[in-house]
């Protein structure tokens, strides 16, 4: 049975009860869980019989599961449960997982509640917290894959060990999972748009481009210094003499990583050449990356061989209306914790790497 605390409230507003104040010093794992229980069962509308035995279950995983992370990721964080703002956030988690019970949602949502628990002021990280927590729940599974294959093209660039083998290791481990679990209608864009985690631009981009623009020094066959074949080698020095001091220098110019024979420029992205350029004082620089640049057809064609099962993603890529597809600040931040859900500690980086919004480089690449 519930606990029986009368309590009530006005419009819109979520109670927290416990049995004795809310607001205390220094809560507890126990004061933490009872909290958490008394916000969930004076808020939740009455249910009766075996309905109420399969929510009384979930409510209680929820919280246990929210505890327990939190305790061993951030026990400072406990005291937020003194916070009418986290309590309200942490309603639409329990609320959300009690209607639902999938597990995947649950892992999310827990990630989610843990980072809003580590907010002390109400900043645009605490406001995008919040409405992820609130949003999270009205997303299908397959809805939640694609906006984790969107954060993975978009915001979330490789950066780990510059060799071919590691990045492929990092495509297997962030996107792989996700595209087994993609839709088949392109209804579903229309759908989260209106849930309010991403646009509909009115352009579209490739997702081989989109590989090219934010993995540039992964797809290049690289070039030489010399030879006939302009589209592979290096700028004339006599044309060009101000290149000839860095033809040797490391930090511009680097073996292929597609074959050690051949150069390619010591930049991971476009944006990358383009800060490399200014930063060596090379502009002409930014006008060669595209010497030995891999073609899309052959950009597609190595993915597939590696991934087979990218070759459903690259087929959906426009059907399901991912390449016009924006991210806003709440679709990033679900996309984060989905993926930190799936492959858990590698997913180091923090959330306000990605605040304010990325996904105006999306925007660029469509005009």
């Amino acid at each position: 049975m519930r606990p029986n605390q009368e309590q009530s409230g006005g419009d819109g507003a979520v109670n927290a009860q416990a049995g004795r104040d809310v607001v205390v010093i220094g809560i507890t794992a126990s004061d933490a869980i009872e909290i958490a229980n008394g916000v969930f069962w004076k808020n939740f509308l009455t249910m009766s019989g075996a309905a109420e035995d399969v929510l009384r279950v979930r409510v209680e995983r929820i919280i246990r599961d929210f505890v327990q992370k939190l305790q061993a990721e951030n026990p400072a964080g406990l005291s937020s449960m003194s916070d009418p703002d986290m309590l309200r956030t942490l309603y639409a988690a329990e609320e959300g997982y009690a209607c639902s019970g999938e597990d995947d949602l649950e892992e999310a949502l827990l990630g989610l509640l843990v980072d809003r628990a580590g907010q002390t002021e109400r900043d645009l990280k605490t406001l995008v917290l919040n409405q992820a927590v609130s949003t999270l729940p009205k997303l299908s599974k397959q809805q939640r894959a694609i906006l984790a294959v969107l954060f993975f093209t978009d915001n979330s660039p490789y950066a780990g060990p510059f060799d071919l083998e590691s990045f492929y290791g990092y495509v297997a481990d962030f996107l792989v999972p996700f595209v087994e679990l993609l839709p088949e209608k392109s209804s579903e864009i229309g759908y989260m748009a209106y849930t309010g985690v991403g646009s509909i631009a009115a352009g579209s981009i490739t997702l081989e481009d989109m590989f090219y623009r934010s993995e540039y020094g992964f797809f290049t066959n690289g070039f030489t210094r010399e030879g006939t074949d302009a589209a592979h080698r290096l700028p004339n020095p006599v044309a060009e003499p101000g290149w000839v001091p860095f033809l040797a220098d490391p930090s511009v110019f680097i073996p292929c990583v597609r074959n050690p024979e051949k150069l390619q420029i010591n930049a991971r992205s476009l944006s990358d050449v383009q800060e490399l350029a200014s930063a060596k004082e090379i502009p002409t620089l930014v006008t060669h990356q595209d010497t030995g640049r891999m073609q899309e057809p052959e950009i597609k064609a190595d993915l597939i061989a590696r991934f087979p099962q990218i070759k459903k993603l690259f087929d959906k890529w426009d059907s399901l209306g991912l390449s016009s597809f924006e991210l806003n600040a709440v679709g990033i931040a679900i996309g984060h914790a989905c993926q930190r859900k799936m492959v858990g500690s590698a997913v180091s980086t923090p959330l306000e790497a990605f605040l304010p919004l990325r996904q105006a480089t999306r925007t660029q690449h469509l005009l």
